[in-house]
């Protein structure tokens, strides 16, 4: 890969240059794209360091380096160069010639016509029966900005790159400088990534069939149009000529970034093209420009309207077609099934659609990275437009995911199982249980038996407060929500929906903290009279009163109904499947609950989606004193516990053994809660 060639030509270069490889850069590429370079710094800046370095990037190159005086006449400098170029033998026209011309502000009149036929013609001939020298590289240089009174507009528009070079300002670099061994001035390019002058002409050929999309032609003439506006703040007087000799350059650099077409990266070197005074504030007004213009009307990734409007006119067919909450009767009609089955279709094509876009964003941020002429500011620049867009998409796949669901619940009905019962004793009687619950307000319950189990990491890849692992045994039976609780059911009980993420109401309340909990468990305690309906319900009659009342499970109910009777990493296993939401498929949103399936005994998103809040107070070392009988920390300390592992974390944080600690006054997008009651 050409791409690859030039990194490491430039990473070779750059050695001992401190803080200055953009300048390098900018050189190099100014040499590859056949065009000019001029460089403004200050006496003390070795701007010659950078003509020796591009010297080393070709194979048997000369390079030419003359300080142009007042007194100094033409004859001077290129018969100079004339004679250096062949030295010994005629046959240097075979090697690359690099010309460094400093204090080109002194220049006569003389020096600069024959300095504008050398820039045309890339080649120098003294006489006619003499051969040519092949020129690669033209670097100017100046301690001072040449005065406009004394220097042709025509060769001050021919140097195409204008830099400023100025002394390491910032102290790592300085000291950098200072502790720098190896000689800047020692040629260490390896052989095989030098450039030869074969390799440059083909370079020159096939620069021409670079693309370049209407996107750029539009952004250069909106730039052009800008530049008009403020006259005061940039000179923007700039020839048609050297507009077209940008593009030299921009082509240039996407030829060797291993790209057929200009994009927007490249797009940023205009501004070392049109810097007229080299002064920061023209300069900072020029990179405020390109950067306005780029997040107003660049990066070429955009999800269709099309696609936009295909989404509304689904969803406003479904509304219409669905506004009775009973679909069934609807469904029977096969026309109305079709219906659905055209709409699952068309919402699987925008899924598709969307995911390429992303898929592209990803692509393009990674081609910005690579750059091999990137600016860091530059490119924070397009990874703030790119993180727009990504934002955009992603609120269109939720609203799609929204909608889909809602789409695929149509054909869903509803099984009225009549729940299983399970005897055991209590206070030396047999009572039995149904295995499943509803309260009030349709919140479902799993029957959680007695039992003992090992809590802690019991694998060893964990943390300390995992430690040591220990025995835990639960003596009671209780009752435990199936699924997360849901915004739907925080809705019934507290009139509000505190959530981040917002949309179908079967999504799991999260942004609560924990002791809004307490709030909603004091508030279902009351509206449902828990104790009456559970008695009731299992029609205990044994003359045993069960008394219950809502609660966060402990941690230690919560790891033991997490593992559900294993004793592996996951409630499935010791590798982790990804049957549950993380960060590898959540899309970066909490998900309805109940998609994945439940764990061996019944319950659903024990891991992930949200991380779930527990009852204990949190304390690393608790696992060291915990009790071995119903444990649970009602030490008071600052934190509380959440367990389960949310949808922005990875496969270690959705262990069954990880804890978390939390304020209890705070919110978080991932925290959520289920909620457990204990039976006597």
């Amino acid at each position: 890969m050409l791409q690859n060639k030039i990194h490491n030509l430039i990473k070779e270069l750059s050695k001992g240059i401190q803080s200055r490889e953009n300048v390098l850069k900018l050189a190099l590429l100014s040499s590859l794209a056949g065009e000019s370079i001029f460089l403004l710094g200050p006496s003390s800046v070795e701007k010659n360091l950078i003509g020796r370095k591009l010297k080393y990037a070709f194979k048997e190159a000369r390079l030419f380096e003359y300080l142009v005086r007042p007194e100094t006449s033409s004859e001077e400098i290129f018969d100079s160069f004339y004679n250096d170029s062949y030295m010994e033998e005629n046959n240097s026209s075979s090697k690359s010639n690099i010309i460094f011309l400093d204090e080109i502000g002194n220049a006569n009149y003389s020096i600069q016509n024959k300095l504008l036929t050398l820039l045309d013609e890339k080649s120098y001939q003294r006489e006619k029966n003499k051969a040519k020298v092949i020129i690669h590289a033209f670097l100017f240089a100046s301690s001072n900005l040449p005065k406009a009174e004394f220097f042709l507009i025509n060769l001050w528009d021919k140097f195409l790159i204008r830099e400023m070079v100025t002394p390491l300002e910032d102290e790592d670099s300085f000291k950098q400088m200072l502790l720098e061994e190896e000689d800047p001035y020692f040629d260490n390019v390896p052989i095989e990534l030098k450039i030869t002058n074969t390799e440059y002409e083909k370079w020159q050929q096939q620069l021409k069939y670079v693309k370049i999309p209407v996107l750029i032609l539009d952004l250069i003439h909106k730039l052009k149009e800008r530049l008009r506006d403020k006259e005061d703040k940039i000179n923007s007087s700039i020839s048609d000529r050297r507009w077209k000799k940008i593009i030299r350059i921009l082509k240039a650099s996407a030829f060797f970034n291993d790209r057929d077409e200009i994009d927007l990266m490249d797009f940023f070197l205009v501004k070392s093209c049109i810097n007229n005074r080299l002064e920061k504030s023209e300069s900072f007004e020029i990179e405020k420009n390109i950067s306005e213009i780029i997040m107003e009307h660049g990066v070429p990734i955009t999800l269709d309207t099309r696609y936009k409007n295909k989404y509304r006119r689904i969803k406003s067919e479904f509304e219409n077609e669905f506004k009775n909450p009973i679909a069934s009767k609807s469904l029977s009609q096969d026309s109305q099934q079709k219906k659905v089955k055209s709409w699952e279709l068309e919402i699987s094509e925008l899924f598709d659609v969307s995911k390429k876009c992303i898929e592209k964003i990803r692509n393009y941020e990674k081609q910005t990275v690579n750059n091999l002429f990137a600016n860091p500011k530059n490119q924070e620049t397009i990874f703030l437009k790119l993180k727009d867009i990504h934002e955009e998409i992603q609120e269109f796949l939720k609203s799609l995911k929204i909608l889909k669901n809602k789409i695929i619940n149509l054909d869903k009905k509803k099984e009225e199982i009549q729940p299983k019962t399970q005897k055991i004793w209590v206070k030396g009687k047999e009572i039995s249980l149904k295995e499943e619950f509803i309260n009030t307000i349709g919140m479902e319950f799993v029957l959680i038996y007695p039992g003992e189990y090992l809590m802690g990491d019991n694998i060893g890849d964990g943390n300390k407060d995992e430690l040591p692992v220990h025995t835990v045994k639960i003596t009671k039976p209780f009752y435990i929500s199936k699924y997360l609780v849901t915004q739907k059911n925080w809705m019934d009980v507290m009139k509000n929906n505190p959530s981040h993420f917002k949309g179908e109401v079967s999504l799991p309340i999260e942004n609560v903290s924990w002791n809004e909990i307490q709030e909603f468990i004091t508030k279902l305690n009351k509206l449902d009279d828990l104790t009456k309906n559970i008695n009731q319900y299992n029609e205990i009659s044994s003359g045993i009163k069960i008394t219950s009342q809502y609660h966060l499970p402990t941690e230690a109910e919560w790891e033991y109904v997490a593992r559900a009777g294993t004793t592996t990493k996951y409630y499935w296993g010791n590798i982790f499947s990804g049957e549950c939401w993380y960060d590898g498929n959540s899309e970066a949103v909490t998900n309805p609950v109940g998609k994945h399936p439940p764990n061996p005994w019944g319950l659903f998103d024990m891991i992930g989606n949200v991380w779930e809040w527990c009852e204990d107070f949190f304390d690393g070392e608790f696992y060291k004193k915990s009790p071995i009988e119903d444990p649970v920390n009602l030490e008071y300390s600052e934190f509380r516990v959440f367990r389960g592992g949310g949808w922005g974390n990875d496969p270690w944080n959705m262990r069954v053994s990880i804890r978390v600690k939390g304020n209890p006054y705070q919110k978080f997008h991932a925290v959520g809660f289920r909620i457990a009651f204990s039976l006597f």
